[in-house]
């Protein structure tokens, strides 16, 4: 099985191994066999995400993924939009707490949960996320 997985490389310039809890993941299922290749997005904001389509559509194209796991939102919805290939997403707790309670925190912009109505499998890593997404 080939997994390709997907997040921001804003904070790590690019570079996936620093990452620590993707390059963790990915390092683990390597171990059990499974055949790992990362895509770092770089780029801010719905327009530097979406600059990423062509470079992410080259890469699905050359390491031909069975699954694709996206970490966060705008990283799933960037996914979703560049192949037709089983995208998971993981809607990890503070983004989607950001979206969701917008009268406490800045209004992000809604990718994680809108992203997770595009593809099979949304994972959500709290249950009162996922009760809150699914009304959205």
């Amino acid at each position: 099985m080939r997994v390709l997985l997907v997040h921001s490389g804003n904070a790590v310039a690019g570079l996936s191994s620093t990452y620590t809890f993707v390059h963790e993941q990915g390092e683990a299922l390597r171990a059990r066999g499974i055949e790992i290749e990362y895509y770092a997005v770089v780029g801010k904001g719905t327009c530097g995400y979406l600059k990423n389509v062509r470079p992410l559509r080259k890469k699905i194209k050359d390491f031909q993924p069975d699954i694709i796991h996206a970490h966060y939102g705008l990283s799933g919805m960037l996914a979703v939009l560049s192949t037709r290939r089983p995208v998971v997403i993981t809607c990890h707790n503070d983004e989607t707490r950001q979206f969701l309670q917008f009268d406490r925190a800045p209004v992000g912009e809604p990718y994680d949960i809108r992203g997770a109505t595009y593809t099979r499998h949304a994972l959500f890593q709290a249950a009162e996320l996922y009760d809150i997404a699914v009304r959205y």
